[in-house]
């Protein structure tokens, strides 16, 4: 290291490993780590009660907006069910289900989604109509998995990879002749 001003601080020389001290500097004269987020305070406002979790966590799934996140027990014996927004990792809306011996209530954050909510999620996995294609193909004897996807591909109805309809066969149809 060499001083280049006196009102300038410590720059690395271009030949540091040369040097008398072996070329060992502190990471903390290179790295300086970001400053921490300091955690939103969240307010929950009730927003509904239900008889069960069951029913609670059917309404949420309904609504489309949130995911499961943890579940946590408190003190009172009962369970804070935590969800966040599907659409966006960071947003800021949360809610919880409290479940309690009484019944189970929904909690909201009184934060809003940040982001439109009519972001269209991916569809992942085989159409219906295709696994409808490879029941319909495999009952007719039609059991090699790429002569289904030639036929499927001739067909028009996508292109499911190979491994999707191998293993679709295996979980339909291979565990059913186990228990016949």
């Amino acid at each position: 290291m060499k001083i280049t001003n006196i009102h300038q601080s410590l720059v690395p020389d271009e030949d540091a490993s040369s040097s008398s001290d072996g070329g060992s500097s502190h990471s903390s004269d290179y790295h300086n780590p970001p400053p921490r987020k300091k955690p939103v305070r969240v307010n929950y406002v009730l927003s509904k009660s239900f008889p069960n979790l069951d029913e609670a966590k059917a309404f949420a799934k309904e609504s489309k907006k949130w995911s499961p996140h943890y579940s946590r027990k408190m003190l009172n014996n009962s369970t804070k069910h935590h969800y966040h927004c599907r659409f966006l990792r960071d947003c800021p809306a949360r809610m919880h289900l409290l479940e309690s011996e009484t019944g189970t209530e929904l909690y909201v954050a009184d934060i809003e989604h940040p982001h439109p909510l009519n972001i269209v999620i991916k569809p992942y996995g085989m159409s219906d109509e295709v696994k409808a294609k490879i029941n319909h193909l495999y009952q007719k004897g039609m059991t090699a998995p790429r002569s289904l996807l030639r036929r499927l591909k001739a067909d028009g109805l996508g292109e499911p990879t190979k491994n999707q309809v191998t293993r679709y066969i295996q979980v339909t149809f291979k565990d059913k002749k186990k228990n016949v």
